[in-house]
């Protein structure tokens, strides 16, 4: 939580990125799975409005999802906190590689990753999936619901089900929870589904 603070940034920048910022990156060698993949499915079939994220790897857009609200930002760019130019994030590791430490910009500024740290505001998506969790049925998906304010949003869901491996403070909202691997759970959910949709033909 310090290292990847706004605070460590601002006034230790050296610090974030030669101790920070290899924690971060460490994210990108991740690969979607099983559970990404049906998601993508389920919305190119219209059974998902959109996917909401406090991952910042862009394993869902990998998997094939258009519609993400990344309400933790990504790892794809980076942008100069003093002109706001944006640069792939694969720019910042070459300068850092360099031993530019801090990276900076043309102008001279430091340029952060487009991940939202410790001290930061969260992004204006994050309304966008407060909105999209009361007006449409909420299912969460591997996580504890326990960091906030990311749980406000099953706060304001009015139907909601729950996939995890642990029980989570809002189980007894939930009008189902499955506990298990993500994964699994929706792979047999969409096999299901496909399997009721031949019959039907």
């Amino acid at each position: 939580m310090e290292i990847l603070s706004t605070t460590v940034l601002f006034h230790e920048p050296k610090t974030f990125y030669q101790v920070g910022f290899p924690i971060l990156v460490r994210f990108r060698e991740a690969l979607p799975n099983a559970a990404h993949q049906v998601l993508a499915e389920w919305e190119r079939k219209g059974v998902v409005e959109a996917i909401v994220t406090q991952n910042i790897d862009s394993l869902h857009a990998r998997a094939g999802s258009k519609r993400i609200l990344e309400i933790h930002g990504h790892l794809r760019s980076a942008t100069c906190m003093k002109c706001k130019m944006v640069y792939p994030i694969e720019d910042i590791e070459k300068k850092i590689q360099a031993n530019q430490i801090p990276p900076r910009c043309h102008c001279g500024g430091v340029i952060r990753p487009d991940v939202v740290l410790f001290g930061d505001m969260l992004p204006p998506c994050f309304e966008k999936a407060m909105d999209l969790a009361r007006r449409f049925p909420l299912l969460v998906i591997g996580s504890s619901l326990q960091v906030s304010p990311a749980n406000c949003i099953p706060s304001s869901a009015k139907k909601m089900m729950i996939i995890n491996l642990e029980s989570t403070p809002f189980d007894n909202k939930a009008s189902m929870v499955l506990t298990g691997k993500a994964g699994v759970i929706l792979t047999a959910i969409n096999e299901a589904m496909n399997k009721k949709a031949d019959n039907i033909k």
